[in-house]
């Protein structure tokens, strides 16, 4: 294993100090690109981040960004 790959030894969700209202809340405010960022962070982030409430500031129009919000 590369030595550059570190793996958590805590679930984020079990560090995070907000509920997952709170962060779904957060990341609707988000432009499309910080979403994807947020997304691609960890599996709790991402399962917030496709909630149907972030979709109010998605940018459809743009074609530079590509961004794959699927549960894992």
């Amino acid at each position: 294993m590369d030595p550059s790959i570190q793996t958590a030894s805590i679930p984020n969700s079990v560090l995070w100090p907000l509920s997952p209202d709170l962060t779904i809340k957060v990341f609707s405010m988000l432009d499309t690109q910080s979403l994807c960022h947020a997304a691609a962070e960890c599996s709790m982030f991402n399962k917030c981040a496709a909630d149907p409430l972030c979709d109010a500031n998605i940018d459809l129009t743009s074609t530079k960004l590509h961004c794959e919000l699927g549960t894992e």
